[in-house]
């Protein structure tokens, strides 16, 4: 299991390796609706891939419990520096918030099929239409050039394939919820150092996190469900009462923490620890 382990946080870091040759730069409507594509594509790959595989639970983690690491990450970064700023950003996070019940709703009957594949995506349609019409859509440019950056998406569908591999191999020995938190922090991972080490201190930087967390709940699932239903199946959804309890978790605390505009230390702890308890029953109480 080390060896699995270990390949797997080297795959992950691969990925992300990737993912900043794509790197580009934009006002704060590009970086909620364009940039996440390229931010959250491991996540997406990866989610298809173990649904494909037969590991629904796995690929589900993977994506849903991206968002809730995605969000500690912001409350990591309140914790080292200080308020985070999130004021001009709070109607995309209340957005990508409600997208997580859109997901409920299309879950609780126990199975994603193609039908509810649409509808996650054409949330997503709506949640960008929103927002490009409330804050607009400027590019700047690809920090390493456009020929690096085709490459590195190009790459990440190879990497992806050999990070479900391992995951797949990881559930020999543990359960699937476990392994799919796994992989949902390890493809993330990068991001907590970053916020550690450089802070949040832009609206593009927390934009591009809201809308990471948008992609996780309506695109990566969506169109894992999109492709699951062109291949004739259904994604199955074990105890879908569990995983409303799970989404309505991080859509509420996520709302309550940026309410006022600012993410205080205080609010950062609540964010860090409601990942770390819905880790805990999500695996220990077997929410999923």
């Amino acid at each position: 299991m080390l060896f699995e382990i270990s390949a797997l946080f080297v795959l992950a870091l691969l990925m992300y390796v990737l993912a900043e040759l794509s790197e580009s730069e934009g006002n704060v409507g590009y970086m909620y609706i364009v940039y996440p594509w390229i931010t959250t594509a491991p996540e997406t790959l990866t989610t298809i891939l173990l649904v494909l595989r037969g590991l629904p639970v796995a690929g589900l983690f993977n994506s849903i419990f991206s968002a809730a690491f995605d969000l500690a990450v912001i409350g990591i970064a309140a914790m080292r520096f200080g308020v985070v700023n999130v004021r001009r950003v709070v109607p995309l996070g209340v957005v990508s918030a409600l997208s997580a019940f859109a997901l409920l709703g299309v879950a609780y009957d126990g199975l994603l099929d193609f039908n509810d594949g649409v509808l996650l995506v054409s949330v997503l349609g709506i949640a960008t239409i929103f927002a490009a019409f409330g804050y607009g859509v400027s590019f700047g440019r690809f920090k390493w050039g456009p020929v690096p950056a085709v490459i590195g998406l190009l790459s990440m569908i190879p990497a992806a394939w050999l990070l479900t591999r391992t995951v797949e191999l990881l559930c020999m020995y543990i359960p699937e919820s476990v392994a799919g938190i796994v992989s949902a922090v390890l493809t993330s991972l990068p991001d907590v150092v970053v916020a550690v080490v450089y802070g949040l201190e832009s609206e593009e930087a927390i934009a591009s996190i809201y809308g990471a967390c948008l992609h996780d709940f309506v695109e990566s699932i969506g169109l894992a469900a999109l492709v699951a239903g062109l291949m004739g199946c259904t994604i199955p959804v074990p105890s879908p009462c569990h995983l409303a309890v799970v989404l309505a978790a991080i859509a509420t605390t996520w709302i309550f923490v940026m309410s006022y505009g600012r993410i205080t230390p205080v609010e950062g702890v609540i964010l860090v620890v409601a990942f770390l308890v819905l880790c805990y029953f999500g695996v220990a109480a077997g929410l999923l």
